[in-house]
């Protein structure tokens, strides 16, 4: 049974794991499938906590107010807001914000 956390953000950990492997500085055995496959894994839960840690946050205090009125407990109602975030099939194009990163 695949889970939320395991695929939502597959699509993004597939490319950053690319972008990672093709960085000349770092090396990777990528003979072995199961080795790319148990990084997009890992990659895509990590992101997955990240985005749930930021939801969670945005909506916390608002819960803890009293002014949160969600119809679900505040846990259902952060796994639906990412259920609805898209997942990337390609990076954003950088623009001028990030440039000087």
């Amino acid at each position: 049974m695949t889970k939320e956390r395991d695929i939502h953000f597959q699509g993004f950990a597939k490319l950053l794991l690319e972008e990672i492997m093709n960085n000349n500085d770092v090396w990777f055995d990528t003979s072995d499938d199961t080795f790319k496959e148990d990084w997009q894994l890992l990659i895509a839960q990590r992101s997955y906590d990240l985005v749930y840690s930021l939801v969670e946050n945005a909506y916390q205090p608002a819960y803890e107010k009293g002014a949160y009125r969600g119809s679900y407990p505040l846990h259902e109602q952060i796994q639906k807001a990412i259920e609805i975030l898209p997942d990337f099939t390609e990076f954003p194009p950088k623009t001028e914000r990030y440039e000087n990163d």
